[in-house]
């Protein structure tokens, strides 16, 4: 079995990975991993495509889940996140603008 250096690899991929796809890598490992439906359980019956990587997709989970706990995620985001609020912040700036500008031309006209 492979599975430790796929973990090896997932690490050094996790190590070097840019702050704004944390999140996202996470939640499509997750989203592709739930789309195993029953095979998750041991059975196989309706993953017929993906079945054969069942096996393979757990253990990226599993090693996704250790390598990338919730403390670590918001550590590895913080850039993104502090990206993130100052673009919802001017966002918020340039709405409050145009709602006083529609009002001014409101009550000029």
């Amino acid at each position: 079995d492979l599975g430790w250096e796929r973990k090896e690899l997932l690490k050094k991929l996790i190590d070097v990975m840019p702050t704004m796809d944390v999140r996202p890598f996470v939640k499509v490992v997750n989203n592709i991993v739930s789309s195993l439906g029953t095979t998750v359980k041991g059975d196989f019956s309706d993953g017929v495509i993906l079945g054969e990587m069942s096996n393979q997709l757990l253990q990226l989970r599993r090693d996704v889940d250790e390598l990338l706990p919730p403390d670590r995620i918001k550590e590895l985001s913080k850039d993104a996140d502090a990206w993130a609020a100052v673009q919802r912040q001017r966002l918020i700036e340039r709405r409050n603008m145009t709602r006083q500008r529609l009002e001014a031309a409101r009550n000029t006209g």
